[in-house]
Parts: C-alpha cells; sequence; structure tokens
C-alpha cells in the first residue's frame, strides 16, 4: 500500500512537472529529452510515462599499469588548447549521438579542471583527444576519443596508454570509467589494457518530444 502511495505521487509530480519542462525544450528546438542515472524509484515512473530504455551505462576498473602497446607513434600527443575546441566540438559531431557530444563549453571546463588534457594530431589535424581526473586516490578516464575517419590506426590505444602513464604517475590505487554497453570496440580496447567489468552503473532513457503540443501523449 506505501509502495502504491508512493508511486501515485510520483506519477502526479511528472504530469505537473513534465508538460511545462517538454514544452520550454520543445520551443528551443530539441527534439529529445534523457535521463542517464540510476535511481529506480524515478526510472519506473518515467518509463511508464513514455520514456524507453535507449542503452546502458557500465562500468571497469584497472589497478595496475600494464599496457599491451603503445599505440601509434605517428601522432603527436600534446596538452589540449582552448583553440583546439572547434576541432573536438566538429570531432564530437563525428563520432557520437547527440547525446554524447561535448559542446565548446564542456571543453573549456575539462581544460580548466581536468589535470590530464591531451589532443592527437597527425600531419596538422586533430584527430582523436584524452581526458582524465582524479577522484581521491582513483583515476577517472573520463573520455576517450577518435575521428570516425581515424580509428583503427591505434591512436586510441596510444591515447589510452598516455591517460595510463599520467595515472601511474600521479600515484592512483584504481583506474575506473564509464562506457554505454552497445560500444563493444571502445571495450574491446579496454579489457585488451586489462580494464574488467565491474558492473552496471546508469540507466539511459530517452524520450521523443512531440513536435507540436497538439501531439502530446495523454499524460501530457
Amino acid at each position: 500500500l506505501r509502495r502504491q502511495r508512493q508511486m501515485c505521487i510520483r506519477d502526479r509530480y511528472l504530469r505537473v512537472l513534465l508538460p511545462p519542462s517538454l514544452e520550454s525544450l520543445r520551443t528551443q528546438g530539441a527534439t529529445t529529452l534523457a535521463y542517464v542515472g540510476s535511481d529506480e524509484w524515478l526510472i519506473e515512473p518515467l518509463r511508464e510515462h513514455g520514456f524507453v530504455v535507449d542503452n546502458v551505462i557500465v562500468a571497469y576498473q584497472k589497478t595496475d599499469w600494464a599496457v599491451p602497446s603503445r599505440g601509434s607513434q605517428e601522432v603527436w600527443v600534446r596538452p589540449a588548447h582552448p583553440s583546439d575546441f572547434p576541432a573536438l566540438v566538429a570531432l564530437d559531431k563525428a563520432a557520437f549521438e547527440p547525446l554524447w557530444q561535448n559542446t565548446a563549453e564542456v571543453f573549456q571546463d575539462a581544460l580548466a579542471n581536468y589535470p590530464h588534457f591531451v589532443v592527437a594530431e597527425l600531419d596538422g589535424v586533430v584527430v582523436g583527444y584524452e581526458f582524465s581526473r582524479l577522484v581521491g586516490n582513483q583515476g577517472y578516464l573520463a573520455r576517450v576519443a577518435v575521428h570516425p575517419s581515424y580509428q583503427r590506426q591505434s591512436i586510441g590505444t596510444r591515447l589510452l596508454a598516455e591517460s595510463i602513464a599520467f595515472f601511474k604517475q600521479e600515484g592512483v590505487q584504481a583506474i575506473i570509467l564509464n562506457t554505454q554497453q552497445d560500444n563493444q570496440a571502445s571495450q574491446r580496447l579496454y579489457r585488451r589494457f586489462g580494464f574488467e567489468l565491474v558492473g552496471e552503473e546508469a540507466m539511459v532513457l530517452k524520450f521523443d518530444i512531440p513536435l507540436s503540443p497538439q501531439s502530446s501523449p495523454e499524460f501530457l
């Protein structure tokens, strides 16, 4: 009975909060609203209101410094600079779906707050990047990205090796990272480097925002 009462309250809140939120997003040109998290109390009500499971975020961990390969030595790996942001934004648009694309503001924040942020250049072209941060005595590998036109050239391997070298220098006890469950290419690379799957970290739910108020679902 208590659970049913809680579900009713959550349903009432969603009915009140979602319509104006979706309308505001729609007028700004947004086409999708996404939730990424592990709050069980929220996931079920969102699914009842039309959100669908799009993906699952999984966590990996590594507790040693073993590096099976240094990757491509043809690319120049150097610290990122604000002048790189346009190229990085374009790279993300080519490599990721909108939900996972970083903006120039995100890159600016990473440059200001992440102690390790490097880009990979090949013949003067930015072809990849990686940034990481420290979380207590752990290292968090936030992003490794390579432009689709330059993948399968061991550039991601090089960037991953560079990040592990950074974490080794900092003396962290473990390296952690998150990735999408369906990103099998990245997971193969991580497992090759000795990362072990820890488990599921979060659910990715999506809701397609109606093109007009008239086409909104009944609960709106």
